[in-house]
């Protein structure tokens, strides 16, 4: 019964429906293994009409990862709202999170501020996954590598660095935590990156119809084999 509870408080710190910036689509999804996980995602609206988008994952899984994910949810919107530059976010947001001591964990995190004026996005990414860009022409390539900075939680004084893309009418970009690249099918075989990048360059006339078709490619890849790990989807783009 409790972790029932704390499944549906878990839930209530995700966001509740997709935000609404004029010119841009969202899809989400998450789907812990277990009944509260250490994935997570977040819209947070800034300033001058723009919108960070944020995707994260807490080493480990279960109830501990659960508890770290809910401290880091609440100071990364406080952090990304106090600062204009989301690389001086992150790095106060790091420091955050080494003065509370997490028992050796660590946070990877990937963050994308929207500017709907310029239609620029920039990037930040903490060893997180690389976010997948897709073109309108259907090509896809990895952006803003997990090897450009270090996740959250290691070294105090961990400097992050920005990656500029400039998005074109139909281009779309995936975010996603490695429940999705780790997930098997019955018979032990990893989705891994290259289904990913497939399923991505299919042809959708949404975002959310992009997000929709990839999410339903992944869970039917895994048929009945067991959900190893925690599962988040992001997805956003310009129309």
């Amino acid at each position: 019964h409790d972790l029932d509870v704390a499944r549906r408080l878990q839930r209530g710190l995700l966001p509740n429906s997709a935000p609404k910036l004029s010119g841009y689509g969202f899809y989400s999804v998450y789907q812990p293994a277990e009944k509260v996980g250490g994935d997570f995602y977040d819209f947070i609206r800034l300033p001058d009409n723009r919108l960070a988008v944020l995707v994260a994952d807490v080493s480990g899984e279960g109830v501990p990862a659960a508890l770290v994910m809910a401290r880091f949810a609440s100071d990364a919107r406080h952090f990304l709202l106090e600062h204009d530059d989301p690389c001086q976010a992150l790095a106060k947001l790091n420091k955050s999170l080494i003065q509370s001591d997490l028992d050796g964990r660590y946070i990877t995190l990937v963050a994308a501020v929207i500017d709907p004026n310029t239609h620029r996005a920039t990037l930040v990414n903490a060893g997180h996954w690389a976010p997948l860009l897709r073109k309108a022409n259907g090509s896809t390539q990895a952006v803003a590598g997990a090897d450009n900075d270090f996740s959250l939680g290691w070294f105090a004084d961990a400097v992050f660095h920005p990656f500029h893309i400039q998005l074109e009418p139909g281009d779309r970009i995936a975010m996603y935590t490695d429940g999705i690249l780790d997930a098997r099918d019955p018979a032990g075989e990893q989705y891994g990156p290259v289904r990913l990048h497939k399923a991505l360059a299919k042809s959708a006339t949404s975002v959310v119809e992009q997000g929709k078709q990839l999410f339903t490619e992944v869970r039917n890849f895994i048929g009945e084999a067991p959900q190893a790990d925690d599962m988040c989807l992001l997805l956003f783009g310009r129309k």
